[in-house]
């Protein structure tokens, strides 16, 4: 009979010693691949444990922010104002982050300003982790009106303030609700208008196009040139061996600096900016002209 008990005993103290080492290893030798692992149902209840930070337009009107869900205290992303997506971009547990909110992720989860005190102080009392507030230079009414001169059409309105350079608006349509991403993902993927693209800067445009106006105004301006001049010479301009035809496929003969401007041609612009010298191209270009 005390054979057999301590048979009994040996046999669970070997299974005790297993079960430890089992779990050792797991805990301590596997512990990152195990935290890292996608299928890890405790970095999704983590992460939307964080009380990610705002993201404000340039008078403090709120276009993304977390919300506590008053049942389960989990953080839940929304977004206000919709307009601004292609600028703010999306959240996503299941497809990640986009704009400004990629742009900026580590200070609106707050991971730039987690030091290892106040982490294990998070943890030991159950405290969610706060990220940092970002404040934009878009103006959200004019941000709005942008929107509005773009509305069924494909293309994109970028707003700056001169001189200081800052963006107030970077209209781009087709676009999206982020606060409906997950719902019309694979729709939003498949979609050939790409309304899933910020074409204020992850489109290619016609480098120059937007000095065009420089130029022709201080031709007009100076004396120059006038809009309604006729023009015979070239249309694109060929740099380095490379050829910058019109922005736009004129759908009628280019006769006048009128009609070049309204197609984004280059060419007559670069001999006019060479017609009105370093000087007068530099007042229209300086905030203060001498």
């Amino acid at each position: 009979m005390t054979a057999t008990i301590n048979r009994l005993g040996q046999v669970f103290l070997a299974a005790f010693i297993f079960v430890a080492l089992a779990l050792g290893y797991w805990a301590i030798a596997r512990r990152e691949e195990l935290l890292a692992r996608q299928d890890n149902p405790r970095l999704l209840i983590e992460e939307q444990r964080i009380r990610r930070g705002q993201i404000l337009d340039r008078n403090g009107a709120v276009l993304a922010e977390t919300e506590a869900d008053p049942v389960t205290g989990l953080g839940v992303r929304r977004y206000p104002e919709p307009v601004v997506a292609p600028v703010v971009g999306y959240y996503s547990l299941r497809h990640g982050v986009g704009g400004i909110e990629a742009a900026y992720d580590n200070i609106l989860r707050g991971n730039d300003f987690l030091v290892p005190v106040r982490e294990l102080t998070n943890h030991l009392l159950h405290r969610p982790q706060l990220g940092g507030d970002v404040r934009l230079t878009i103006d959200l009414a004019t941000q709005q009106i942008a929107d509005h001169l773009l509305a069924g059409k494909t293309g994109t309105v970028i707003v700056l303030q001169a001189p200081q350079g800052n963006s107030l608006a970077m209209g781009s349509q087709p676009s999206f609700d982020p606060n409906q991403l997950d719902n019309l993902w694979d729709d939003l993927k498949s979609d050939p208008s790409a309304p899933l693209l910020n074409r204020s800067t992850q489109s290619l445009f016609q480098p120059g196009t937007i000095l065009q106006s420089v130029v022709l105004g201080t031709a007009v301006n100076v004396g120059v040139a006038a809009p309604g001049d006729e023009w015979n010479g070239d249309l694109v301009v060929r740099l380095e061996g490379t050829q910058l035809p019109c922005a736009g496929e004129p759908r009628q003969p280019v006769l006048s600096l009128q009609d070049a401007f309204m197609w984004s041609c280059p060419g007559p612009y670069l001999i006019l900016g060479a017609q009105l010298g370093s000087h007068n191209l530099g007042n229209a270009l300086a905030e203060h002209p001498k």
